[in-house]
């Protein structure tokens, strides 16, 4: 018999398995042999340190922020944020609810 949290590793969400288990043959697979390869254009990878680099300075890099995660199957909200607020404070996170028990994490 299936439990309601069959997967999961908490009480807050509801996971459903969707994919199918891939069955292994004991077939082992055929490996192919090596194949020698080279590079022509090797001798073009040095690089040339010149003084215009060091008159002119990088541009510092913009870092952007990490995606969003999405949450499926969530049935308890309050549970979620708390095992949230156990790894992360308040300030450092944002949550939206979506449709069909949906949560979108940034």
């Amino acid at each position: 018999m299936d439990s309601p949290h069959q997967g999961s590793q908490n009480d807050w969400q509801h996971i459903h398995r969707t994919k199918r288990k891939r069955i292994f043959s004991s077939q082992p697979t055929p490996q192919t042999p090596q194949t020698f390869t080279q590079n022509r254009y090797e001798m073009l990878t040095e690089e040339i340190h010149s003084t215009d680099q060091a008159t002119n300075p990088q541009p510092t890099k913009i870092h952007k922020p990490p995606p969003p995660i999405f949450l499926h199957g969530v049935i308890n909200y309050n549970k979620m944020i708390h095992s949230i607020n156990e790894v992360a404070e308040a300030e450092q996170f944002y949550t939206k609810s979506l449709a069909n028990n949906f949560i979108k994490i940034t």
